[in-house]
């Protein structure tokens, strides 16, 4: 697949703010969890590609070219640029705004060129674990490429990396040259200033005492100051469920509320879905804000061979059958049935595509949501599935 077009969304779009945390539970076990905070609607969907895939740059003459060694799962915006996922082998990535970076291109005239856009992309395809990126990639002898924004304001990046192994690195470009904060200590990153300052900040909270006082704004410093001590002070999960509940609630406190502006500061922005990802099992876990409910895909159930990348093509095609089991009032028999119908719809009329969420039947078996509460068949309701309209948040 061509990462063509990906550079001009992500260059219309990078300048808001994210957060990130990386989480131990008791068995060793690990998970990264992260927010998307966005001014407007990211149109995020969820990909599945295969290994195998040959891909490029997408910034044409001299882009880089490489054939994808693992298969992956990521969100995407706009349909142009990989911001967030995880391989086949447990690596998982999360593109956040920095705007102090600088890609140093005026030197690199000879380097191979990649668009912002497919960087992580790039690191997914290539890489199983942290060491094994930070090898190849701590040469710098890439270019990256991000166009001005409308503003006047570069595109602007950096990547957190983390694996299932206790691995972690913070990838930045400052003064034109890529630098690296490798090491599992580095658990926590959001956006601006650069990751050294982060660090001193942090440093200095922490000498105050986060029981004593915590900065309490939306701004990226001060999210990385509490995000930080509450990674710290959460005990241990002793299961996976627990650990991705502990992690989920780390993330959403630091969110910032739906709808919240702030003229002074035009760079913050709300939180529009947050992510959790379980490096152990693979399983890649998804919330939306709009849309109030958790689901997960697990990589093990995607038969990769299968995935024809347009998934998200589903849930337009029974959105209609659906609905009409969100507003009638069903009885078991007749909710059975419209389920039935919804299941031959898609296969009908998605056919492979559908496998990408465990189908061909319906619910598929990697959408979580709780147990069918008591007189389920009198609440329709309450078996909505979360997957209709996440893909448009």
């Amino acid at each position: 697949m061509v990462l063509g077009a990906m550079v001009m969304a992500v260059a219309a779009s990078l300048a808001q703010g994210c957060s990130r945390a990386y989480y131990e539970d008791a068995a060793g076990h690990h998970y990264t969890g992260r927010t998307m905070d966005w001014t407007e609607a990211t149109k995020a969907k969820i990909w599945a590609f295969p290994k195998n895939m040959k891909r490029d740059g997408g910034v044409g003459p001299g882009s880089l070219e490489w054939t994808s060694k693992w298969n992956s799962v990521v969100t995407s915006m706009y349909d142009m640029a990989s911001v967030d996922g995880i391989n086949e082998k447990g690596l998982v990535g999360s593109l956040l705004y920095l705007v102090e970076s600088d890609y140093g291109n005026e030197h690199r005239d000879a380097q191979k060129k990649l668009s912002v856009g497919g960087w992580l992309q790039y690191v997914l395809d290539s890489f199983a674990t942290v060491p094994e990126a930070v090898a190849a990639l701590q040469s710098d002898a890439v270019n990256i490429i991000a166009p001005d924004l409308p503003s006047g304001d570069a595109a602007a990046a950096h990547l957190a990396l983390s694996d299932a192994s206790n691995g972690s690195a913070i990838l930045e470009y400052i003064s034109g040259r890529l630098v690296i904060h490798n090491g599992s200590q580095y658990k926590v990153m959001t956006n601006s200033p650069p990751y050294d300052e982060q660090l001193a900040l942090t440093a200095y909270w922490e000498g105050v005492g986060g029981n004593t006082f915590l900065p309490g704004t939306h701004r990226a410093a001060d999210r990385f100051a509490r995000l930080s001590f509450n990674l710290h002070a959460v005990p241990k999960a002793s299961t996976s469920q627990l650990a991705v509940a502990t992690v989920f609630s780390l993330v959403r406190s630091i969110s910032v509320p739906l709808g919240l502006a702030d003229p002074r500061h035009p760079n913050l922005a709300s939180t529009r879905w947050r992510s959790v990802t379980d490096h152990t099992k693979g399983k890649y876990y998804f919330d939306s804000v709009i849309n109030p409910s958790v689901f997960w895909v697990d990589m093990e159930n995607i038969d990769f061979t299968g995935v024809d990348f347009q998934a998200y093509k589903m849930q337009k095609q029974l959105r209609l059958t659906i609905d009409y089991a969100r507003r009638a009032v069903l009885t078991a028999a007749q909710l059975e049935d419209s389920i039935g119908k919804a299941s031959a719809l898609a296969n009908q009329t998605v056919g492979r595509s559908a496998q990408f969420l465990n189908l061909p039947g319906f619910p598929p078996a990697g959408l979580w949501r709780p147990p069918p509460p008591k007189g389920f068949g009198e609440r329709p309701s309450d078996m909505a599935p979360a997957f209709l309209d996440f893909m448009y948040q």
